[in-house]
């Protein structure tokens, strides 16, 4: 009795332990895909990740590149209007003492002439004076 249900009871136990065996293999397997899977998709999000960055990155250099020329051209703009703002204050000023200058001139003929005026005036009244003077002599 002992030997033969001794032997038989191993071999139950020996068939117990490779039927957990072949279960506990069968989860380790189904773990290690669901493991796989999981880095897979980390690894895609990674890759996903470093394409947005990368993507990014050449976004904010296209637009450092564009403010940088834009800054260039306000620059540049500026010292255009600056340049031509100085034109016209030279302008304005050669315009001021020419009209200065003009005006000035004119005043002076104008009175030189008023002078001239007065005189013939004068000399005319005395004309008329010496006739009135000789009629009544």
């Amino acid at each position: 009795v002992s030997t033969q249900s001794t032997w038989a009871n191993l071999q139950k136990i020996n068939e117990d332990l490779d039927k957990k065996y072949a279960d506990l293999n069968e989860k380790i397997i189904e773990q290690e895909q669901i493991y796989s899977s999981a880095v897979n998709e980390e690894i895609k999000k990674e890759g996903t990740y470093k394409t947005q960055t990368v993507r990014l990155k050449r976004e904010i250099n296209t637009i450092d590149t564009q403010k940088e020329k834009e800054q260039k051209s306000n620059s540049e703009l500026k010292k255009k209007l600056d340049f031509m703002k100085m034109q016209l204050e030279q302008k304005d000023s050669t315009i001021t003492v020419s009209y200065t200058h003009v005006t000035k001139q004119t005043e002076g003929q104008v009175q030189k002439q008023v002078v001239q005026e007065s005189t013939q005036h004068q000399q005319q009244y005395q004309q008329v004076d010496l006739i009135k003077e000789q009629a009544n002599n």
